[in-house]
């Protein structure tokens, strides 16, 4: 029998990975050089920022030498460009690092060729993941020069390039694919390098039509998901002949994308019966029917996802057959489905034994009832969804659930502080709790919530204006609290002072009552590393520099609208501090 042995026998890169401390690795990192060694070799992630092209310059070499185990870059939060991204490309694919994903999403265009081209030369065995969403402009120029530059990609996402398409549905089969987009010659290109291809999202790429599918399907043997949501010009026949093809597929995502179908014999509906391994289906905002759900029921899928978000045309019966098939669902989301009622989710309910998240956001129709119906049939949930409905009406009945550790229930108007008291009761292991823009809560509400969960990490109260601390109750595990367009002032943060000490990451914006005063008790937060103070009229410019530099712990800031440094001289203070300013 293999010994277990105690965390404090494990050597000290292994303690420190055991308690997933990244976020705090800046701090150890100051303790010895040896720690500073140890922290370097446990970073996976990195995010580059534009500031952080700005303060790193020519030094990302540097950076990379330092951070040798990255596996992961993340691009996602350029949102000026103000630096030399081809040049950041250039020294990663020179860094020597074994990247296994490269995020590049948001960018105005892909990195030039030579850069791309050295870093599959460099990376192209190791890199498995390429994230392109979001890009300003992608061509077919740009899709066959990845296909070719990383031919070992395992995922790709090109999903919601910047071109819109303005063409008539009626002449869809006809449509001319302009240069300027990806086409289905490209993606077939595409199709034939990445044959070692398992995930693939075309989602928003109006220009490409059935044939791009095709050829996915003919070349990409491995195949096991395909998100194709807003594809207007592919066709149910395609979609159908794809999951008949693809017997290893187990995740299809069609939201917004299927219409009529050329060959009637040839439908998503009559396909399902082929897909024996597929495990989670989106069909958001597309119009379906009971017939349709009857048939995935048919099909006796190995079921455990299901996304029928703000779907029309099924009624609750239609529904309840099909859980009645599919009782180990795990996820089920059914945003902004009017049919529902406090009724229909208790029948629902006695077949989601297994389910771990719901998502039932703007069913106005819901009240406290369909809270209690979850918690107490459902034994399995974590997660439960609740936002816009008409949760706080009624009396709040139910047993404890300490499984549930997750509850958005913002907008809901009627959540009052007895009704919130008693869901801190209900769920004394919560560690997240979002009522942002719960007009009837206050300071007294938190402040059970407080007592009730003392394992709570993350509370979102933004635009709950009766708000103006988080109560006298302690929350020893609190680290991230975003309180945006509340009425917190200084009182309330000499309150949270002694009640929060764990607190890592606090959003302020639009909190008129903030003062000078306040800001100096952020001071006193020895944990706080992100700090937004946008739109606080009556915090200056003056107090917010104090703040910054008597308090060394604080990385990322949003300071005061039409803040900026004095002169060169201030801002290269902050850089060299390694301090982050955002929206400047």
């Amino acid at each position: 029998m293999v010994e277990k042995r105690h965390l404090s026998d494990l050597p000290m890169s292994d303690r420190l990975n055991n308690n997933d401390l990244h976020r705090n690795l800046e701090s150890l990192s100051l303790v010895s050089k040896r720690l500073l060694s140890i922290t370097n070799r446990l970073r996976s992630n990195l995010n580059i920022t534009d500031e952080t092209i700005q303060v790193h310059g020519s030094a990302f070499p540097k950076l990379f030498r330092r951070f040798y185990n990255l596996k992961r870059i993340d691009f996602v939060k350029i949102n000026k460009i103000k630096g030399d991204i081809d040049g950041v490309i250039r020294d990663i694919s020179r860094s020597g690092l074994k990247l296994e994903v490269l995020n590049i999403s948001n960018l105005k265009k892909v990195p030039h060729k030579y850069c791309m081209r050295e870093l599959g030369a460099k990376m192209g065995k190791s890199l498995k993941v390429l994230i392109c969403a979001n890009l300003g402009h992608l061509y077919d120029k740009d899709v066959i020069g990845i296909s070719s530059w990383f031919p070992n990609l395992e995922d790709l996402d090109i999903s919601n390039p910047g071109q819109e398409v303005d063409y008539d549905l009626a002449e869809v089969y006809d449509f001319a694919v302009s240069p300027g987009f990806v086409s289905n010659e490209g993606m077939e290109v595409l199709s034939q390098n990445l044959t070692k291809l398992r995930r693939i999202n075309i989602s928003g790429n109006n220009s490409i039509s059935d044939k791009a599918l095709i050829s996915l399907s003919n070349n990409c043997a491995l195949l096991t998901e395909i998100i194709a949501s807003d594809c207007l010009c592919i066709t149910q026949s395609t979609i159908g002949l794809t999951i008949r093809k693809n017997p290893n597929l187990v995740s299809l995502s069609l939201g917004r994308s299927v219409i009529s179908s050329p060959d009637p014999d040839i439908t998503v509906k009559n396909s399902l019966c082929y897909a024996k391994a597929l495990n989670a289906l989106d069909f958001s905002e597309m119009k379906i029917s009971d017939e349709f759900l009857l048939s995935i029921g048919e099909a006796s899928l190995p079921l455990k996802k299901l996304v029928l978000s703000r779907c029309e045309g099924y009624t609750s019966t239609g529904i309840l057959l099909l859980l009645h098939v599919y009782t180990s669902l795990k996820y089920l989301d059914l945003n902004e489905s009017c049919i529902l009622t406090d009724d229909s989710i208790k029948q629902l309910s006695r077949h989601l034994h297994d389910l771990t998240f719901i998502n039932l956001n703007g069913c106005s129709n819901l009240t406290n009832s369909t809270f209690s119906t979850l918690v107490m049939s459902c034994r399995s949930l974590e997660e439960i969804h609740m936002e816009r409905t008409s949760l706080g009406k009624e009396e709040l009945i139910a047993n404890s659930n300490p499984r549930i550790t997750s509850l958005k229930l913002g907008g809901n108007k009627h959540l009052d502080n007895k009704a919130l008291q008693k869901i801190g009761c209900i769920c004394p292991k919560l560690r997240l709790l979002d009522i942002s823009n719960c007009v009837c809560i206050t300071d007294g509400g938190l402040s059970e919530i407080g007592k009730s969960c003392c394992e709570i990490t993350e509370i979102e109260v933004s635009q709950c204006l009766g708000v103006r601390s988080l109560g006298s109750s302690n929350f020893p595990k609190l680290e991230v609290l975003r309180a945006s367009e509340t009425a917190i002032n200084d009182e309330g943060l000499s309150l949270m002072k002694q009640s929060c000490k764990e607190l890592f990451c606090l959003d302020l914006g639009s909190c008129k009552r903030v003062t000078e005063k306040g800001v100096e008790l952020l001071c006193n937060f020895k944990r706080l590393r992100e700090v937004s103070l946008k739109w606080c009229p009556n915090v200056s410019h003056d107090a917010f520099a104090g703040m910054v530099f008597s308090r060394s712990s604080i990385r990322k800031m949003y300071p005061p609208n039409g803040f900026s440094p004095a002169d060169d001289k201030e801002k290269g203070s902050y850089h060299r501090n390694g301090y982050i300013l955002y929206n400047l």
